[in-house]
Parts: structure tokens; C-alpha cells; sequence
């Protein structure tokens, strides 16, 4: 059988406690109207009889994958591209092409994961070699929606004796093709882009046809994992809703993988009733959107009710959690608790402004390209050019720092002499107090603004300039013309607009001292921004933090030329991908530490903590 572009005359379906027909009307009002068919996406021409690859049955398929140059990666990705898009455009009955997909797509997951992790996800939005893979995984994807696609149109219009291997069949099809759909929804979103267009359609109509055929509840195992068609769809539904622009791309993986778990907290109610926050139109080539965005609310559309979610999520945020993860439940929790909307009018504006990406690089740009020595008091130095933790700075081995015993005289007593260890005393000496040549100052960007409001710009990135451009970083802000403080804020989302990122950025001051700190008890130095009080608003001064080793309640001393402040990290008032900002209280300011430390004088630093 030849299908190309198929039209399925579904009838009516239950979707929650009321019967749907094809437009998402109920019975009473589908009286009133005609019901056109539900259109599935356009599908390759069955115009083979047989596979240039292999024979079509299982033993063939297997025998063809041990083949393969699996430590090639491009040559395995090639086979298995070429052999699917193939593989579609034979003609045979649908459990057979079942067999056959079902024995190709693991071998391909595998090959697709470890692209994944190789090329997406770590680079700027707009390097070629990241594009071109995500394009091939797209076209690998949807080619393997395809094939289960026609393995459920053929097992609905076949004559199958046993009934129940036909809804059998159309549960595990429909269910491998929401699969793939979700993938490609994922894929769109590491780059910030919205699904090509018949995505939605094709994914809605899925859906339609399970419930159609009985089977969305029916479970299904799929990468080692069990799913109904129902998770699949209401897991589409739910990522598309996510605000995952304002998501660091490495938090989208993670949310992935937990969203079909999530899908028995949702429910689908006609006519999107008030408790619902969100919505969709099956009918449409189009995904979920905040209800007050909705045309109309008629029962074309469903309202999704996701109160029993945010209600679970927001248990979940009262156990104790990574901090990452505390990160994502808390965005997931305001985008699924209420409906986002901008606080201040934006104004058209075209400016041309200098902008600096992350932390370090921002802090560097704050502090006028200044050094970590030439930030560190010289009194901080000297410390830490007399720390003696090293074993190789001792003047004695590690033998000679422990009673002798007798798996000593296993080794040779001569290997180390007393001169090797006095010349990598002097190395490591020599190398603590010269100063190392400083690194080049970090790249900073001219960007052009798209609309400005009092707290924020919109930003059209250069297509020239690829950068790191992920939601929840620093990012620093100055005016080409007329600006000499650069301002501190943070991405608050990207997308991508004609191929051309665009970057919402939310400004947190209009200036920063850039201090180096250290956590009490430990040597490390990092670099953090004060942002100054703003006392028109009643908000305090805060730090902004790298985003692991920090946390309230901790004493941090804070290092600036001769100036050292020692604080308490009172409370933390925001998370992201980038950074964490703290209110803090100081404890110790003092000036000129270095004079007030003589080089003859112990120092008791430390022990003021301990005591």
C-alpha cells in the first residue's frame, strides 16, 4: 500500500470525562458542523520491494548492525541514516517494518546520544560544525517518526485477524514516534529555536490517533524506560511550556529525561476552564500557550491543569537538593504557577553597546583588567608564599616525615636525594613569588539593541560573533558612546530570530566593585561583584558568586588592593546557571592589612575562626 499524506477520519475520542471529535468539539456541537479528517504529516512513497542493505527480516538486520564500524562514528551515522530513510520507501506489512525499526533505532540512540554529547550544547549558538549535527540528527529523527508513523496508519487500515496485535502495534508505533517528535523538540531547544513548521500538527495528530484506537494509556517500554502515549504527548506539552529560553542549555537534558514522570500530575479539560493555566489547540499547528494568550476558549481548545504539578515540584523544593536542581524546580515552579508577563513598557532603541559574557570575564572588565596579584593585598601574598602544605616545599620526604616501618625497605633509600628536593624547593619557591604574566583581557562584544525598558535591553547578536550565549549568566554592559561604567546584569532569555540570536538581559546594577574572595579556612581565591545598595528600592548591597562552594551562612573575606572586609553571606536571594547573588552582612573591615601584618609576626587569621 502507497500512502502519501494520509487523511485519518478519527472519530470521537474521551479526553478527560468528555468525548472530542477531530476539531476538539463535543458531540453536541460536532452536530453543527462538518468534521474535516485529521491530515497527518506528508509521508515517504512505498516505490521498493526490497532494501539494497539487507534482507527484510530480523537475522538479516542483526547481522548487517555487527558490521558496522562502530569506532567510526560518521561512517555508522551514514549507514544507519541511509538505511532508514530506505527502509521507508519499502513496501511490507506494518509488524514487519516494527521488527525491523524496533532493532535499528537502539543501535541509532546510541550513535545519537554520543553525538550529543560530543558537538551540542557547549559552544556558541552559531558555530557551523554544532548546526550541521543538530541538522542531521533532525532529519535522522524525523525520518524514524516517519517509519513508525506508517507502521500505525498500516496497522489501523490493514485486515489483521487479531485485533488486539493491531492496537498493540498502533500503541508501540504511535508511542517510538512521540518519542522521536520529543527529541526534536529538544534538539530546537539547545539552539533556542522553535520546531519547524508541521511539527505541532504532526505531534497532536499522533495523539489523536492513539486515543482514537484506545491505546494512549497503554504501556509501552522505550529506552529502557516505560511510557504511555499519553505521557509522551502530555511531556511534549509540558517541555514546550517550560520557559526553556530562559534555561542554561545543559539544565534542558536534565529536563528532559524527567518530564514524561511528571505527566500523571497534568489533566486535559475542554474548553479551558479557569483552573488552567495553559492551553493548546489540537487542531492547530501550534503548541501550548498561557490561557489569557488564547484566541478563544471554545472547545477546539484544551486546557492543560497543571496545579497537582507545581503542588508536587513545590514538595520536592522542601527536600534537600542540589543546587542546581534547586535552580530549575524553583523557575519551573513561577513558570507553571502563574502566567509571566513583562513589568516595565519596552521602547523601541537603537544603540550600539559593549557587552562581556560571564562572570570572570565581566569581573575582569569591572575592574579595569586587573590581575589576581594586583587585586590581592600584598600581605595576602606573603601568606601564601610561606604556606608550606606542599610535600614537595618540606624540606623532608615523606619518609622522613613518618617513623620508619618495614615496607620501607622495599623501596630504594637513594632514589630521592636530599638536592632533588632542595631544587624542587626552590622551583616551587621561585615560582610562588614571581608573578605570572596575565592573561589577555576576555573578548567583549558590539551589540546593537532591538527595544530598551528601565530594568533591561533586548539585544540582535552580531552573526559574525559567536559567544557562549546562555540564559542565567553574567553579563557586563556599557554604552559605546558616553560610557565608561560598565553595568551589571544577567541573560534572562535567548532565541533565535531569521537565523539571528536575540538576548533579553535583565540589568541588576549600574555599577560593581570587583572584589577576590575567599570562603574562611581554605586559600582559594575567586573573583565575586559587590553590587552597591539601592536605597530608593530598600535593596541592600549583594555579591554575586561563582555558582558551586558557596552558600549562606558561610564567613568569606573579602580582598581588594589593601582592603580586606570580612562578611557573613546572610541569605541567598537568587540562583542561576552563572552565578549566585547574596545579601551579606560585614563583620571586620580593615585597611592597610599588609602593614598591620609584619612578615617576622605570626599571624592569627585563622585561628579567629576556630575560636
Amino acid at each position: 500500500m502507497t500512502l502519501v499524506g494520509d487523511a485519518l477520519d478519527i472519530g470521537p475520542r474521551l479526553c478527560g470525562n468528555v468525548y472530542l471529535n477531530a476539531d476538539g468539539l463535543s458531540r453536541g456541537d460536532s452536530e453543527l458542523m462538518s468534521q474535516p479528517p485529521i491530515k497527518l504529516s506528508t509521508l515517504p512513497q512505498q516505490d521498493r520491494s526490497s532494501h539494497s542493505a539487507f534482507a527484510l527480516n530480523v537475522p538479516a538486520v542483526a547481522r548487517w548492525l555487527e558490521q558496522l564500524p562502530r569506532a567510526n562514528t560518521g561512517a555508522t551515522t551514514r549507514a544507519l541514516f541511509n538505511a532508514v530513510v530506505e527502509l521507508n520507501r519499502v513496501q511490507m506489512p506494518a509488524a514487519r517494518r516494527l521488527q525491523l525499526l524496533d532493532r535499528l533505532i537502539p543501535v541509532w540512540q546510541d550513535v545519537r546520544d554520543r553525538l550529543q554529547r560530543q558537538h551540542l550544547g557547549k559552544g556558541g549558538l552559531l558555530a557551523a560544525q554544532p548546526r550541521q549535527v543538530a541538522r542531521l540528527l533532525e532529519s535522522m529523527t524525523t525520518s524514524i517518526t516517519s517509519g513508525y508513523t506508517l507502521v500505525a496508519l498500516h496497522s489501523r487500515t490493514e485486515t489483521v485477524r487479531d485485533r488486539l496485535e493491531s492496537r498493540s502495534q498502533i500503541a508501540r508505533a504511535v508511542s517510538g514516534a512521540l518519542a522521536s517528535q520529543r527529541y526534536n523538540l529538544l534538539l530546537a531547544s539547545l539552539f533556542y529555536q522553535t520546531p519547524r513548521a508541521g511539527f505541532w500538527k504532526s505531534v497532536h495528530d499522533l495523539y489523536l490517533l492513539a486515543q482514537d484506537q484506545g491505546v494512549e494509556l497503554e504501556r509501552i517500554e522505550l529506552e529502557g524506560r516505560t511510557f504511555t502515549v499519553w505521557d509522551l504527548y502530555l511531556s511534549c506539552l509540558l517541555f514546550a511550556a517550560a520557559g526553556l529560553n530562559q534555561l542554561h542549555q545543559r539544565d534542558l537534558d536534565g529536563l528532559y529525561r524527567r518530564m514524561p514522570g511528571w505527566a500523571c500530575h497534568v489533566d486535559l479539560a475542554p474548553g479551558v476552564p479557569e483552573r488552567c493555566l495553559l492551553a493548546v489547540n489540537p487542531a492547530e499547528d501550534a503548541g501550548p500557550v498561557y490561557r489569557d494568550k488564547c484566541v478563544s476558549t471554545s472547545m477546539r481548545w484544551l486546557g492543560l491543569d497543571v496545579r497537582e504539578l507545581v503542588k508536587a515540584l513545590e514538595n520536592e523544593l522542601e527536600l534537600p537538593t542540589l543546587p542546581a536542581e534547586r535552580t530549575l524546580l524553583l523557575h519551573l515552579t513561577e513558570t507553571w504557577g502563574q502566567a509571566q508577563s513583562r513589568s516595565f513598557m519596552r521602547i523601541d532603541s537603537r544603540e550600539t553597546l559593549l557587552v562581556s559574557i560571564g562572570l570572570d570575564a565581566t569581573h575582569r572588565h569591572v575592574a579595569g583588567d586587573e590581575d589576581f596579584d594586583g587585586l590581592t593585598p600584598s600581605g595576602e601574598i606573603a601568606s601564601l608564599a610561606q604556606d608550606t602544605g606542599n610535600p614537595f616545599v618540606d624540606g623532608r620526604t615523606e619518609r622522613q616525615q613518618r617513623s620508619r616501618d618495614i615496607w620501607d625497605s622495599v623501596y630504594d633509600p637513594g632514589a630521592v636525594s636530599a638536592e632533588a628536593v632542595t631544587q624542587i624547593d626552590v622551583h616551587v619557591r621561585d615560582h610562588q613569588m614571581t608573578k605570572t604574566a596575565p592573561e589577555p583581557l576576555p573578548p567583549h562584544y558590539r551589540v546593537e539593541t532591538i527595544n530598551a525598558s528601565p530594568r533591561g535591553y533586548c539585544l540582535r547578536w552580531p552573526k559574525d560573533a559567536d559567544a557562549p550565549l546562555h540564559s542565567g549568566e553574567v553579563i557586563g554592559v556599557r554604552r559605546e558612546k558616553g560610557g565608561d561604567q560598565w553595568m551589571v546584569g544577567v541573560i534572562r532569555w535567548v532565541r533565535m530570530a531569521a537565523g539571528k540570536p536575540e538576548v533579553g538581559i535583565e540589568l541588576l546594577s549600574a555599577s560593581a566593585l570587583p572584589y577576590l574572595a575567599r570562603v574562611a579556612g581554605q586559600n582559594a581565591r575567586q573573583r565575586v561583584l559587590m553590587l552597591p545598595a539601592m536605597k530608593a528600592i530598600g535593596q541592600p548591597a549583594m555579591l554575586l558568586t561563582p555558582r558551586v562552594q558557596w552558600a549562606d551562612r558561610q564567613k568569606v573575606m573579602l580582598l581588594r588592593h589593601d582592603e580586606q572586609v570580612l562578611v557573613v553571606l546572610t541569605k541567598q536571594v537568587d540562583s542561576r546557571s552563572g552565578f549566585n547573588q547574596f545579601e551579606f552582612r560585614q563583620v571586620e573591615h580593615v585597611r592597610e592589612a599588609s602593614a598591620m601584618v609584619s612578615a617576622d609576626e605570626p599571624s592569627f587569621e585563622g585561628l579567629w575562626e576556630r575560636l
